[in-house]
This record gives C-alpha cells, structure tokens and sequence, in this order.
C-alpha cells in the first residue's frame, strides 16, 4: 500500500485518494458515471468556449458525454470529488492513450444541426491534436489523456482541480507511467499545468464566425511524470 500525506492530505487506499476537510477523491467507478456526466455536461455548456457557442442542451450534452466517459469507468485512472453527503462536485476523466486512441463512442443521432455542427468541429480539433500522439505509438501504460476535468460551479476558485490533478499524477507515477496529456481551452488551467511543468505539445486555432468563435486556441499540453512538480500541484 502506498501512502503520500502532506498537512491533511493523504492516499493511503485504492478507492479514498485524497481528503481534505469535508470533501474525498475517490476512483471513477461505473455507478458514478451518470452523476459525472451530468456535472460535465452542465460544467461544459456553461463555461466551455465550444460549447457554450454552440448552444448544446443540457439533454444532448449529458448523452454525449456519458457515451465518451462510461469505457473509462472500467480502469483506474479517473476521479471524483465528493462532499459529506457524497454528492460529486468535481472530476477528471482519464484513460490509458493507447485505450483512448482506439475508444469508438457509440454513434448519437444529431437532433439539431448546431449538434451536427458542433460534433463536427469537436471532431476536426480531435484528429489534429492528436495525430501527433499516434506518429509517437505509445504502448499500453507509457501515458495517460484526460477527456474531461470539470468542478461544480458552486466550489470554483477553491483549487479543487489541482487536487484533482495531483491525483492523477501521483497514480500515474506510481503506476509508471511516462507521460500525462489533456485538451485545454481555458487559460487558468493551462497556466497552473504549466506552473507544474507541462508544456503545450500541439496547438490548433478555431475560427466559427457564425457562431462567435474567432481565432480560440485550443492546446494540447504535455506533462512528464518524471519531473512534474508535484508538491506545487497542492499550493
């Protein structure tokens, strides 16, 4: 059993990760799939640039998302944050690259053409980002890709997700691991990875006029297990 404690922090099992004060980091599981789908699907229709542009509803949002995350729930590199009542306030979905690279989500019926449009654009970011990361042929266990990171609007600015964060880097050093990659749109959270010692590995720019979206700059960043920061991940 392995255990990393700082001040009130600490893993000492497989499931409870992290505590602090009234909140737990727990490990993904499936009977938590449909509670994080639907904090994600809300988080990101409110806050994330894309979506938010697209104007997907929460209905639709909350199916697709529950189609990328449910595979992820069957291995255990994903996150939740929980608080007394056990209600999930935030998480991070992950997977092993070379899983994600070969995940297929179960084809949705577009009931609008601005999810058509959206799914559409979502998918064009996906493939040039990543192209990259196939040239590299990882093989199973070398690194880990975040899908989705979102926190409950009501406990945002508490530095929940570098909680989150943290642990997923610990488990990913633990387990050797080499490398952690996720897809970042907002800025706060691209600066505080690099603070960490990611670095933007592939960039893409995204213009949609029509629906309000000029030259967004959506990154790929790259952390190293090896020499991230882990004691900065929990200031």
């Amino acid at each position: 059993m392995h255990t990393f404690s700082k001040g009130n922090l600490q893993i000492d099992n497989p499931h409870m990760l992290l505590s602090k004060g009234k909140y737990r980091i727990l490990l993904f599981e499936l009977q938590h799939v449909d509670e994080a789908a639907h904090l994600i699907a809300k988080s990101f229709i409110k806050m994330n640039p894309i979506w938010k542009a697209f104007e997907i509803d929460e209905d639709y949002a909350f199916k697709l998302v529950r189609a990328k995350i449910q595979p992820c729930a069957k291995y255990p590199f994903s996150h939740i944050l929980v608080d007394e009542n056990d209600k999930i306030k935030a998480c991070t979905v992950q997977l092993d690259l070379k899983q994600y690279l070969e995940l297929r989500t179960s084809n949705l019926k577009f009931e609008t053409p601005q999810q058509h449009e959206m799914f559409s654009c979502l998918e064009q970011i996906q493939q040039e980002l990543e192209m990259p990361l196939k040239q590299i042929k990882y093989e199973y266990g070398e690194a880990i890709y975040c899908l989705f990171a979102a926190v409950d609007e009501d406990i945002c600015n508490q530095h929940i997700a570098s909680y989150l964060f943290h642990a997923a880097f610990f488990n990913g050093r633990l387990t050797g691991q080499k490398h952690y990659y996720t897809r970042i749109t907002n800025p706060i959270t691209q600066r505080m990875l690099i603070k960490l010692g990611g670095e933007i590995f592939k960039s893409v720019t995204l213009n949609k006029p029509e629906v309000g979206i000029e030259d967004l700059e959506v990154n790929l960043i790259k952390m190293d297990f090896q020499t991230m920061n882990l004691q900065r991940a929990l200031l």
